[in-house]
């Protein structure tokens, strides 16, 4: 993962992890949309169901991307790769 060196990079990776994980997510409506077309009995899901399913992913998805990176980096600090701050002189 690429450690964002600007709040305003920091601000588009937490989105771009929000909008990914919600498209993951709203694929499941496709799954049971399609199993529902080859004869696989399964209950489809009304509006409030998807709306919660995209959210829920999304959160995760922002969870997760949190966990990494928790807050922006200062505007002045130096962000060094964790490659080198395992390499010893």
């Amino acid at each position: 993962m690429k450690i964002p060196q600007t709040t305003e990079q920091w601000f588009k990776a937490l989105i771009a992890a929000f909008i990914t994980s919600s498209s993951t997510a709203g694929l499941s409506f496709l799954g049971v949309t399609g199993a529902n077309l080859v004869g696989v009995n399964v209950h489809l899901m009304d509006g409030k169901q998807f709306l919660a399913i995209l959210l829920s992913g999304g959160i995760v998805g922002s969870l997760a991307y949190l966990q990494k990176s928790p807050v922006p980096p200062d505007e002045n600090e130096i962000v060094k790769p964790a490659d080198s701050l395992n390499n010893k002189p």
